[in-house]
């Protein structure tokens, strides 16, 4: 399993999800929360869609509230690098102490990398998930949320596809047991994002709402969204500064054009999100035309030419509602007719920007896996992409070469570089663009490293530098160990104690080391072994569909051993913390032990 950046914080295990009660200033009787879902994406998943069926929450007093009785549908596999906005509401003030979430899955959708048909999912025993699952958490008193008077909380739910999943690509199989985390109010959040429909538009005030409808079209509920004067729209591929923005979607009739929103902010005093990026009409999901979503992995033609596009990845057929995974696509796109935007930029582009590595999504009419967006309403969008590689040495004139391995998650060999007969990128030698990224001037020679940004346009210089960094992440201290046993295993732990769990993993059927660039298999000797970093930290029970958790590993540990039997076997084991690779030990700050 190629993991991401390993979850290491000692977060509250917890998923909420609360429906859309519209904006407004919180009472001084009340506590106002909103909802944002993430996730710790795996890397052997492009899609992980279920519909959030829902929420029952316990307070302490033993009184419970409905906090959802209608299904949102999210693709946790797209919030690696976001967190989707899916409601807001109002609660008595006072401390919470439990969950009961029910999931979905009659109709999610789960798709492995590289497959074209989507996978199946099973549980720890083995057997189809097809249905409900519900999933109750009990919090120790002092993980027990506290939602105060007066104030909106942000309440940023994590299901964490890192260690809720193990993926069995040659039997196109995923077995999933839920582990989800929360943080409240979180100093540094992803940006939001958020859907739905346009029902308003104030445009003396700069206020917009949205309505968020069920996967059937129920109304959820209304959020409100705040511009300023930096937002930038794109409506209908065209990009307009706020005062025309607002002016030209009040000319939209209501209910009808589906708008995507991106904001960094979530007022404490009212559920408002602030937006830094408006998308609507044409060029945006929903609003009648097909489209294709992936990366570039070859074009024929060069600069300043019409050019064949061959985009590996999804597609959906609007008039049909045919959804087609893992395929490459041939996308005819104009360099005079068709709209190129890249999203937050404020300026446009053309379809010289469209070069091989980027990720994008292409709005126009489609037949099969071939796509015409040459019209004038034919729409490509440019997305935020992934590099993974290692540096060649500390970057020189704002410029980091890198040995590439794979864009997001795609191979390096799925790419073709050579445009028109010339070169536009050499995997081995990558250069990126790293000018006014922070922390460049520690990464050394043969460091992990992941620039994320925009590929260079089409060109036919070797001058310019290949891709242009936005930030650059590095390899994490941290390492996550996961462990499956199929069937599980009452064994699976020769010992557990207050020193740690040792190991015997001579037969799981998964055992990988990952430091969210690569992984390596795990060992049956030395045993692996994980032991607390502190006696503080995540430790979680998972059993039947309910979250035992725990911050004392003492605590944690006695309940385990109580718990690990022949009726009630390990399924899987997951632990966060640094790593030594010669006792294969990890000193963990947080651990989850599903048992079946």
């Amino acid at each position: 399993m190629n993991a991401r950046k390993p979850a290491i914080a000692a977060t509250l295990a917890l998923l909420l999800s609360l429906p859309s009660c519209g904006g407004g200033t919180v009472t001084a009787t009340s506590s106002s929360v909103s909802i944002v879902l993430t996730d710790a994406a795996s890397d052997e998943l492009e899609m992980f869609e279920v519909d959030v069926e829902s929420i029952v929450l316990q307070k302490s007093d033993g009184s419970t509230a409905t906090a959802l009785d209608k299904k949102v549908r999210v693709d946790f596999a797209q919030l690696e690098l976001l967190g989707e906005l899916i409601g807001g509401v109002d609660l008595g003030a006072g401390t919470y102490t439990g969950l009961t979430m029910r999931l979905d899955f009659t109709s999610a959708q789960v798709c492995i990398v590289g497959a074209t048909t989507p996978a199946t999912i099973v549980d720890a025993g083995g057997s189809l998930i097809t249905g409900d699952v519900d999933l109750q958490v009990s919090l120790p008193a002092s993980l027990r949320p506290s939602m105060t008077a007066s104030r909106n909380h942000v309440v940023v739910l994590d299901l964490d596809l890192d260690q809720a999943v193990v993926v069995d690509s040659g039997s196109n199989q995923i077995s999933f047991s839920p582990v989800v985390k929360v943080s409240v109010d979180p100093l540094t959040p992803k940006p939001i994002t958020m859907s739905g429909l346009l029902t308003s538009v104030d445009t003396s005030s700069m206020l917009m709402t949205i309505q968020k409808r069920t996967p059937g079209g129920e109304d959820v509920g209304t959020f409100e969204i705040e511009a300023t004067a930096s937002t930038v729209f794109q409506i209908d591929g065209i990009t307009l500064a706020a005062g025309p923005g607002l002016t030209a979607m009040a000319a939209m009739a209501s209910g009808t054009p589906r708008i995507y929103v991106q904001g960094t902010t979530l007022r404490s005093s009212e559920r408002k999100l602030v937006a830094t990026i408006v998308e609507t009409g044409l060029g945006t999901p929903g609003n009648g035309q097909d489209w294709v979503s992936g990366h570039i992995v070859a074009r024929d033609n060069g600069a300043g030419s019409d050019a064949t596009l061959s985009v590996l990845g999804s597609s959906y057929d609007d008039s049909t509602g045919t959804r087609q995974f893992g395929r490459v696509h041939t996308v005819a796109v104009s360099n005079t007719q068709t709209k190129v935007v890249q999203r937050g930029m404020s300026s446009a582009l053309d379809t010289d920007a469209l070069n091989v590595g980027q990720r994008v999504q292409i709005f126009g009419t489609l037949t099969g896996t071939a796509m015409d967006a040459t019209s004038i309403s034919s729409i490509a969008r440019m997305l935020a992409t992934s590099m993974y590689g290692e540096a060649a040495a500390t970057p020189s004139g704002n410029t980091l070469t890198l040995n590439v391995t794979r864009i997001d998650l795609r191979s390096i060999g799925a790419f073709n570089f050579t445009v028109g007969g010339v070169s536009q990128a050499t995997p081995t030698a990558m250069d990126v663009a790293v000018d006014g990224v922070d922390g460049i001037d520690t990464i050394t020679s043969g460091m992990p490293v992941r620039p994320i940004g925009h590929f260079a346009p089409v060109s036919s210089s070797s001058s310019i530098d290949d891709f242009d960094a936005n930030s650059v992440e590095k390899q994490p201290a941290g390492r996550l160990l996961v462990a499956q046993w199929s069937p599980p295993s009452a064994t699976a732990f020769s010992s557990i104690s207050s020193n740690g769990l040792d190991l015997d993993v001579s037969s799981a059927s998964h055992a990988v080391i990952s430091d969210g660039f690569t992984s390596t298999a795990v060992s049956a000797s030395p045993g692996p072994a994980v032991q607390p970093l502190l006696n503080i930290g995540l430790f979680i029970i998972v059993e039947d569909g309910t979250l035992q958790v725990f911050v004392d590993f003492d605590e944690f540990q006695t309940a385990l051993s109580s718990r690990v039997s022949s009726t009630s076997p390990v399924f899987r084991m997951a632990a966060a913390g640094p790593y030594d690779t010669g006792t294969q030990t990890v000193r963990a700050v947080a651990v989850t032990v599903v048992l079946r």
